[in-house]
């Protein structure tokens, strides 16, 4: 209901100020040096974290001493011990949904947080939230990449990226997060097209094993499927 009644004039404020800044130079084109900080937004769906996976994987791989961020709800912390060392646990910002002023309290220091950090490159996985709309455009980053919705119906989420990809229902979400990353060495992308098809093999998700009777108490291991 807030994302809704609120969510819409301050997607629409924000893309009335981001214009002008567009237009007339005043904010920073989209650095073509390697990345040194990237930061990844999605607050809810669990499921949904663990499927990002391979983009995070890539983002590792591609980007050699690059510095990983999240940024999701406080009780998905626990799944990113699946991930192994990709994220430090330092770099995974919470918001807590225990009481309205936690959940404001928090957003404010997460903001804080992103724009001290600078972070060169955030990607919004989510697909029709306002309110991670809102964080991307304040994290000041240079590159901003999301989804849009071009000339599809959809929900209104502002005009605040710089690399927009469409979203196809029809593609595992797992391909579509990893649609984003084609657009990491584009100076902007503003057209639905992608580069490249991506294969079944390039889905790589976190397992974890659980031990037997036998070996009870022994330490789950991180293996890829």
């Amino acid at each position: 209901y807030i994302d809704y009644w609120l969510g819409i004039p301050l997607c629409f404020l924000l893309s009335c100020v981001n214009a002008p800044l567009k237009i007339f130079g005043l904010k920073k084109a989209g650095r073509k040096v390697p990345p040194k900080k990237i930061l990844f937004i999605k607050l809810s769906e669990l499921g949904a974290i663990v499927l990002a996976y391979p983009l995070l994987k890539r983002a590792k791989e591609e980007c050699p001493g690059v510095k990983l961020f999240f940024l999701t709800f406080e009780k998905n912390r626990g799944i990113f011990e699946l991930f192994g060392d990709i994220v430090e646990n330092d770099n995974i910002l919470t918001i807590r949904e225990d009481s309205i002023w936690t959940f404001i309290s928090d957003t404010f220091n997460a903001v804080r947080k992103m724009v001290k950090e600078r972070v060169d490159i955030i990607f919004d996985l989510e697909l029709f939230s306002r309110f991670t709309a809102i964080l991307t455009f304040l994290s000041r980053a240079d590159k901003k990449i999301g989804f849009y919705n071009y000339t599809f119906e959809g929900l209104y989420r502002g005009n605040f990226l710089t690399h927009r990809v469409q979203y196809n229902p029809l593609l595992h979400i797992s391909k579509s997060y990893l649609s984003l990353w084609q657009t990491v060495n584009q100076e902007k992308k503003d057209s639905p097209e992608m580069r490249e098809k991506i294969e079944d093999k390039d889905i790589a998700l976190p397992k974890v094993h659980i031990p037997s009777e036998a070996t009870k108490g022994a330490e789950y291991k991180l293996k890829e499927f």
